[in-house]
């Protein structure tokens, strides 16, 4: 289990069409592809967008290209029909709030957002819980 697998689980619990923002253009084949074998398919799959931004750059844009890069996928990715949009990046923790209200404001039905670092970490913490559990008797 990875944090990119924690996000797809999480986001088929939010919605029934998956999109997925990241960074670079690099990841739109490997995220692509990643994502329709999980998914058995790519029914609930709409695709990758890109924001052209560096990891490095996430955290350290002080002149406001960031949010506008974001903004800019987030609007494309729900235009193409996204209902739950995964962030495809750990860098991009935090943008829930961004991406979501971006959606909003420019009236596109609402979207879900999933972090996929926070997404793994709670699914890794639900698994621990139970694994404890069940290695104690206490089931």
């Amino acid at each position: 289990m990875n944090i990119f697998h924690a996000s797809l689980v999480q986001g088929l619990l939010l919605g029934s069409h998956l999109g997925i923002i990241t960074t670079g253009p690099d990841w739109i084949v490997p995220l692509t592809k990643g994502a329709i074998e999980f998914l058995g398919g790519n029914a609930k799959f709409v695709g990758v967008e890109t924001t052209g931004l560096g990891v490095v750059e996430l955290k350290t844009d002080g002149e406001g290209h960031v949010e506008e890069q974001i903004r800019h996928s987030a609007v494309a990715i729900a235009t193409k029909g996204a209902d739950v949009i995964v962030l495809g990046c750990a860098g991009m923790a935090g943008m829930e709030r961004l991406v979501k209200s971006t959606v909003q404001f420019v009236g596109l039905p609402p979207v879900e957002v999933v972090d996929g670092a926070k997404a793994g970490l709670e699914l890794l913490s639900g698994l621990t819980r139970k694994t404890k559990r069940g290695v104690l008797g206490q089931e």
